[in-house]
């Protein structure tokens, strides 16, 4: 867990810094959502603290402070309780959850900014979802590959 920390700390940093640069058509992953979903899928326990504290800390740089400390909360606790009720190995859950959690998130966020038109949904809320899963399963297999490797 320790060492799960210290990776989702690191992701906190480059998701307020560094990831436009990875962003296409101005549409950058959300890697901290990712962790809090894998963090879900993988350690219920700890779900719902982990996605309001990430939360937290992206919501210092936000333009609506508040709102990624509570959807991380709601993501981390729903995801959370549906964990031990799906098998977690299979790749369609992990694309369907991170799929759903992301379009849940950008939803709230943009909807509190009263932005969310047809075009901007599909434009940046719905490719943003997609983008965020797919960088999510690849991540979500390196993270299962780090945890089963002997310390």
């Amino acid at each position: 867990m320790i060492k799960l920390c210290v990776i989702t700390g690191i992701f906190c940093v480059i998701q307020v810094s560094v990831i436009r640069g990875i962003a296409i058509a101005q549409v950058t992953p959300n890697i901290v959502l990712v962790m809090v979903v894998y963090t879900a899928l993988f350690h219920e326990k700890a779900s719902i603290w982990f996605g309001f504290i990430t939360g937290m800390f992206i919501d210092l740089y936000s333009a609506v402070p508040g709102y990624n400390a509570l959807m991380g909360t709601v993501i981390g606790y729903g995801v959370g309780k549906l964990s031990s009720k799906v098998y977690k190995e299979v790749i369609f859950i992990w694309f369907i959850l991170l799929f759903v959690s992301g379009l849940l998130h950008d939803t709230v966020i943009f909807a509190s900014l009263n932005d969310l038109s047809n075009y901007f949904f599909w434009r940046y809320i719905f490719l943003g979802a997609l983008y965020t899963t797919i960088f999510g399963v690849i991540m979500f297999y390196i993270l299962r590959a780090l945890s089963f490797r002997k310390s």
